[in-house]
């Protein structure tokens, strides 16, 4: 999900977040009448914006069924890792380390 705000004005943060939380709500009915089940434990919250515009947020949290989800600064989705300020540094990494890996097994192979 993806909800858009101005963190100058606090009112919008609050706003954007019971929006989140009410999209969150729908989508859980719906997933329950496909008998699907949301994970409340692994769901994540990544908040994307310049350092500036992190700094000027008030600390919060969303909430998925029982559980308080608090920000994180590196989440992964369909395989991208993303950061907070949306650099691609963390994904590399990994992505290299992984080649690294898979590279390594390979020469022992042979």
């Amino acid at each position: 999900l993806y909800v858009s705000f101005k963190p100058d004005y606090p009112c919008d943060q609050c706003e954007a977040i019971s929006v989140m939380e009410s999209c969150v709500n729908d989508l859980r009915k719906w997933m329950i009448q496909d008998k699907l089940k949301l994970n409340d434990g692994k769901t994540e919250l990544l908040i994307i914006g310049s350092k500036q515009q992190l700094h000027k947020l008030n600390p919060c949290h969303v909430r998925v069924g029982n559980a308080d989800v608090l920000p994180v600064p590196i989440a992964r989705d369909l395989g991208v890792w993303l950061d907070s300020n949306l650099k691609m540094s963390c994904h590399i990494t990994k992505t290299c380390g992984a080649a690294f890996y898979w590279l390594h097994n390979i020469k022992r192979i042979s």
